[in-house]
């Protein structure tokens, strides 16, 4: 396959593989582990004729079932929300282009809350166990794009989704404008999910923000995580962070902005892993992520996810499985059940 026809495509028709989905979460189960992170692909979550997929859907409530009878939470999460069918109709705005008009304006924010309440629906028709859905993460990692309007513009005004008006030829009104589209988005979504899922936790995924300590990211993508944490009503934030990229721990929570182990907020780090560049052996690996994970307790973070499991199409990183399940068997939670404890 090329790379582009494999992402994400767990459940994908046609290429769902269900004892491979058994065998991984016998194995997670096996070890203590009680969480999964898993992606909805935006593209084939959706049917030829803009209404979501009942194949898919059917794959998703299979892989939820799995995971219920190995009593382990699925923590769903996607990188972008379905375009086809949902914000496809998003009308033009002069000054909002994509895919900031999906965070910065009424009818984008309303279209993913329809998406997520009509997935919502099918997973129930589907007879899929919600109960075992940890929570809805309305984006793997959100940020904005700062080189298409409205953040491109030196001058207009501006009223965004929120009904508040901004100036554009104000640097700190264009931040005040992310900050605050940012909250509206996750509060007005999360609101359309708890609508047909009153006991949802809903969540959003971050990358490390770009300063105040220099750090890796898409050259045109902004985000400052304070306001979520703060500000939203989140149930939870879900902070990406990797030993070995430049940063040590103590850079990335400054630039997570994050106030030591104070947060209200429950942290997890969705994603952290090793990269082959940065660490030569599994065993190498593991050793820095064992470290990694217990110094984050200091800084209130409360559940950690490995990436990946089993994941082969990203040779550039050690997986789970890497050396005989080296790093999977030194996180696993049956060998070591309060990573917290390393640190005292």
């Amino acid at each position: 396959l090329e790379r582009g026809d494999y992402y994400h495509s767990t459940f994908n028709p046609g290429e769902y593989d269900h004892d491979r989905a058994a065998s991984a979460l016998t194995s997670m189960r096996q070890q203590g582990y009680n969480l999964v992170r898993v992606f909805i692909n935006p593209k084939c979550v959706m049917a030829a004729d803009g209404t979501i997929s009942r194949a898919y859907v059917q794959n998703l409530s299979s892989y939820l079932a799995l995971a219920a009878s190995h009593r382990i939470q699925v923590l769903l999460t996607t990188d972008a929300p379905a375009y086809t069918g949902y914000l496809e109709n998003v009308p033009h705005h002069d000054l909002i282009d994509w895919p900031n008009r999906n965070f910065m304006t009424a009818e984008g924010v309303a279209a993913e809350g329809r998406y997520w309440q009509d997935l919502i629906r099918q997973l129930e028709d589907a007879g899929a166990p919600l109960d075992y859905i940890f929570g809805y993460s309305l984006r793997n990692e959100a940020f904005f794009v700062d080189d298409v309007p409205p953040l491109s513009l030196q001058s207009d005004q501006l009223t965004a989704g929120n009904g508040q008006t901004y100036d554009l030829s104000n640097h700190e009104e264009k931040q005040r404008l992310m900050d605050e589209s940012l909250v509206y988005w996750i509060d007005q979504v999360r609101e359309s999910i708890l609508q047909v899922d009153p006991t949802a936790l809903v969540g959003v995924g971050f990358f490390i923000p770009q300063g105040p300590n220099s750090a890796p990211a898409g050259s045109n993508w902004v985000i400052r995580t304070y306001p979520a944490i703060r500000q939203s009503t989140a149930d939870f934030i879900d902070l990406h962070a990797y030993p070995g990229t430049g940063l040590t721990l103590e850079e990335h929570v400054e630039n997570f902005e994050l106030a030591g182990n104070q947060e209200e907020k429950p942290l997890i780090m969705g994603e952290f892993g090793a990269f082959r560049f940065a660490f030569s052996s599994p065993s190498q690996a593991s050793l820095a992520l064992l470290k990694w994970q217990a110094e984050s307790c200091l800084y209130g973070f409360d559940g950690w996810l490995l990436w990946t499991w089993d994941t082969e199409e990203q040779p550039e990183l050690w997986n789970g499985m890497s050396g005989d399940g080296t790093i999977s068997n030194s996180l696993a939670p049956v060998n070591r059940p309060d990573p917290c404890l390393d640190n005292q």
